[in-house]
Formats: C-alpha cells, sequence, structure tokens
C-alpha cells in the first residue's frame, strides 16, 4: 500500500510540474509603446489629434494625458481632482 501511494505522490508531482505555464518557451512579453508621433485622442474633449507631440503632453498626479490644447489640460487637471 506504501508504495502504491508512494508512486501517486511521484506521478502527481511530476504532473504538477509539467503542467504549469511557467517556462515554456514562446510566452509572449509586453513591449511598452510611445505615444509620441502616432495619432491620439484628447483626454478630455476627445477630438483626435493626428501626431501627438510633446505639446500635447501633460502630466497631473503621476498621470500622463493627451491634450489638444491648454485649455482642455486645465479642464482635465480639474476633472482628475474629482
Amino acid at each position: 500500500m506504501r508504495r502504491i501511494l508512494c508512486l501517486a505522490a511521484v506521478m502527481l508531482v511530476a504532473a504538477i510540474a509539467l503542467s504549469g505555464c511557467g517556462g515554456k518557451p514562446g510566452y509572449p512579453k509586453a513591449k511598452p509603446v510611445g505615444v509620441l508621433n502616432r495619432p491620439g485622442e484628447c483626454a478630455y474633449c476627445h477630438r483626435k489629434i493626428e501626431n501627438v507631440t510633446e505639446d500635447n503632453l501633460v502630466t497631473y498626479d503621476g498621470v500622463q494625458y493627451i491634450v489638444c490644447s491648454e485649455e482642455c489640460a486645465a479642464k482635465q487637471k480639474v476633472a482628475a481632482d474629482r
């Protein structure tokens, strides 16, 4: 009986080790994507922006927003505080 239990335990451990997702080859890795020089949308008024530049980025409270104007930047800061 002990042999059967030991054999079952060994088989269970082997099955768990072989069935996990860790270490599988080809697992996709996240690649960060920047917003500069790409189309975007204003976070406040949702106006389409053809090419996002540094002037369209505003960071408030650790979050970066895409905005189309200084006016939308100010309004987005107020909206973010709510």
